[in-house]
């Protein structure tokens, strides 16, 4: 039985569709508290929502670009995924996505602070309160 060019050609292109609809349904741990609970600053933070996946199956999420870029530690459930790439809150509702202006409610983390999960590489570390503005 010979197979025909165009059918192989339909099945690779439905494959590759499939398998993008499934990647963004995905959500991928962020950098959070392990339970819920605990005390939120009240200062506020702006910028573009940037963000990445890792290999390790975290993700990334940060203000600023180049240099100037800060980390965001989550509040308790949060999680990104999603197309286009997106910060859920724990009810798994969208919030914004990389590229939007936000604002934060939140505080810097401790100069003790060194890292977070999944955000190697930055030195600025932003612990976010429940929700956010989208400008």
């Amino acid at each position: 039985m010979r197979v025909r060019r165009p059918v192989v050609a339909a099945a690779l292109v439905a494959a590759l569709l499939l398998s993008t609809v499934v990647a963004g349904l995905h959500r991928y741990p962020v950098a959070s508290p392990s339970r819920p609970g605990g005390g939120y600053h009240l200062a506020l933070a702006g910028g573009t929502l940037e963000g990445q996946v890792n290999l390790d199956g975290t993700a990334c999420m940060w203000l600023g670009e180049g240099l100037h870029r800060t980390a965001i530690y989550w509040p308790y459930g949060y999680t990104a995924g999603g197309w286009p790439f997106s910060v859920y809150d724990e009810s798994g509702k969208r919030l914004a996505s990389v590229g939007q202006r936000v604002w934060l409610g939140g505080g810097f983390l401790p100069d003790s602070v060194n890292s977070i999960p999944g955000c190697s590489g930055f030195d600025r570390f932003w612990g976010a309160s429940p929700g956010l503005s989208v400008a």
